[in-house]
């Protein structure tokens, strides 16, 4: 009886790195795509994220246009270079920046709106 010998062909180069590099793009993809899904589902809940901005203008003494922290008037609070705005924590917290008697920026304790909280300001009802 004769053995058959089975030859086995090499597969090329470019094939082994493509199927080395196929689980990496699904995986990229799949985050990729629950990335988007997120942004476009959650956008207008998205919230908390505190914001501040520079400016080439330095303000020498703490400046805040709604000295008296009204939960329903949007506050911007500018010192040295630094501008920090009111910001909404959640839908419902409020937190809101203020001048300090030694003339510091500082948070109030977060408020909770009766009605919500969107863009730095309590909802009015």
């Amino acid at each position: 009886m004769r053995r058959r010998s089975v030859v086995k062909r090499a597969r090329p180069r470019a094939d082994a790195r493509r199927d080395r590099f196929l689980p990496v793009l699904a995986i990229v993809s799949v985050v990729a795509i629950v990335a988007i899904v997120t942004l476009f589902l959650w956008s207008g809940k998205l919230s908390g994220a505190p914001i501040y901005s520079y400016v080439d203008e330095e303000q020498a003494t703490c400046l805040d246009d709604d000295p008296k922290n009204d939960f329903y008037t949007p506050g911007t609070l500018k010192l040295g270079k630094m501008v920090y705005e009111d910001y909404c924590l959640n839908e419902r917290l409020l937190n809101q920046h203020y001048c300090s008697a030694s003339n510091q920026a500082r948070l109030l304790a977060p408020y909770e709106c009766p009605d919500g909280c969107s863009r730095g300001i309590c909802i009015a009802k």
